[in-house]
């Protein structure tokens, strides 16, 4: 039996399949598992060893529009696939599998087009997106059962070293302990703030006597040499010079990293690093809080929150109080707490 699971969304959402992608080989009969999704969520899934083939979908990109779009139904049809799990919910993407002739189609009850469905599920029944998305295995006879699935984001192969050159190259070494940083967020509305992130990290990698690693893409930089700034020589900004498998090792290695709600809280919820996400326009209700025990979210208790799906280019409002009033004490704080008896 051939299964694949589809997530056209953010790196983010692609880290949150991983349980989906690890309970799909439990299905009785299954002997390949594949995955669709965009350039970045196929970077890193090939580093965690869960898929045994990735099909890119530049739905941005050389994928846009309707030939894109038939050009995936063509090239999943190829691929004789018997049953997908569409955990993205937008109309196209089940426009595809319909077209690509796979015979079990299951997704989830709010999808876009889940009318193109043979199967849908609840969306809402789980708290959290990894388990929502785990969920959609059950109809094929494995039961996540309530709670908890398990997830885990393993360091690629070679990652450690490509770590170990990139902190040599900027004065480090690769025993130093290190407060990672993740200011950078596509939207605007969920960013913390340059200021404050760096008096919290400064403030903590002082109690550790630790080095500031600043981290983040490509589209980070701006926000990252903001920070950088804000701390002089005390940081290292590592922003959009790591390939991704250093990044993930580099995540692992920290002693805490302290984030926005993006992916690089669900990667160190991954791998078992103290992790604190500031939360704004978003809230943790929606299901995508950082996915671990060792997760503290940080969150403003005003009535306008949220604000959206995935936060925006401006506060609704024209005063972002839902992160304005998240001060650096309270960062600092809930990291001290989180790092208590990890040594």
């Amino acid at each position: 039996m051939r299964v694949v699971v589809i997530q056209l969304a953010y790196l983010g959402d692609v880290i949150l399949t991983l349980p989906l992608l690890r309970l799909a080989r439990q299905v009785d009969g299954v002997d390949w598992v594949g995955a669709v999704v965009r350039p970045i969520g196929a970077e890193f899934l090939r580093g965690q060893g869960v898929v045994d083939e990735i099909v890119v979908y530049d739905k941005r990109g050389a994928d846009t529009g309707t030939r894109g779009t038939l050009r995936m139904a063509s090239a999943l049809r190829r691929l004789r696939i018997d049953a997908a799990l569409v955990v993205h919910r937008s109309f196209r993407t089940a426009l595809i599998v319909l077209l690509s002739g796979i015979p079990r189609r299951i997704g989830f009850d709010e999808s876009g087009g889940s009318f193109l469905l043979t199967r849908t599920v609840p969306y809402r029944a789980r708290p959290h997106e990894a388990e929502r998305a785990a969920s959609l295995v059950e109809p094929l006879g494995v039961s996540t059962g309530p709670g908890r699935v398990p997830f885990e984001v393993v360091v690629p192969e070679g990652g450690d070293a490509s770590l170990d050159l990139a902190l040599d190259a900027a004065g480090l070494r690769g025993d130093d302990p290190i407060v990672a940083v993740a200011p950078g967020s596509q939207w605007p509305t969920k960013r913390w703030g340059a200021d404050r992130f760096a008096a919290a990290a400064d403030l903590i990698a002082g109690d550790l006597g630790a080095a500031i690693a600043i981290v983040g893409a490509e589209s980070d930089r701006a926000e990252s040499a903001l920070v950088a700034d804000r701390l002089g020589g005390k940081a290292v900004d590592l922003t959009g010079r790591l390939p991704l498998d250093a990044w993930i090792a580099l995540i692992a290695r920290a002693r805490v990293l302290l984030a926005n709600d993006s992916a690089p809280g669900h990667v160190a919820a991954g791998v078992g690093t103290p992790v604190v996400a500031v939360f704004g326009p978003t809230v943790p209700e929606q299901g995508f809080p950082p996915y671990g025990d060792r997760a503290r979210v940080l969150e403003a208790g005003i009535d306008c929150r949220p604000c959206g799906s995935h936060g925006g280019e401006r506060c609704p409002l024209g005063t972002l109080d839902c992160m304005e009033r998240i001060g650096v004490p309270d960062v600092v704080s809930a990291a001290r707490e989180i790092m208590e008896g990890t040594d």
